[in-house]
């Protein structure tokens, strides 16, 4: 059995957190209205979550090896020219629909499939 890298999500979200505490303290210093935050990241990676919106699983990490070799079944199935009409992106294995691929590949537990009711982009858990 191969490790699976993962980001710590909440170790994230801690540390942002912490962030934001110190930014809003500084903004009360100076008299700065502090009035919207965003977040990006990076770009591919996601997590599912189940009916009360709780992750599934860690989120996997974009440069997990479970991708590897991947994205020739990908494009051997879908086919090149069908994947950059519909996506416009570079072919890399670590992309968010060869993650997808993987993930179908490695067969996961039908108890973790049944409790996926939605996939959000990093950004989108962090909001």
């Amino acid at each position: 059995s191969r490790t699976v890298l993962t980001w710590d999500l909440p170790g994230l979200w801690g540390h942002a957190v912490e962030g934001l505490i110190l930014v809003a303290a500084l903004a009360k210093e100076h008299g700065w209205d502090l009035v919207s935050v965003g977040v990006d990241s990076w770009a591919v990676d996601f997590g599912f979550l189940d009916e009360e919106g709780n992750l599934t699983e860690p989120v996997r990490h974009y440069r997990d090896s479970g991708t590897n070799d991947v994205l020739s079944k990908l494009l051997s199935g879908l086919g090149a020219k069908t994947i950059y009409e519909r996506t416009g992106i570079q072919f890399l294995q670590f992309n968010t629909l060869v993650q997808m691929l993987a993930r179908r590949l490695d067969r996961v537990s039908p108890k973790v499939e049944e409790n996926r009711i939605r996939m959000l982009m990093v950004p989108d858990l962090f909001h």
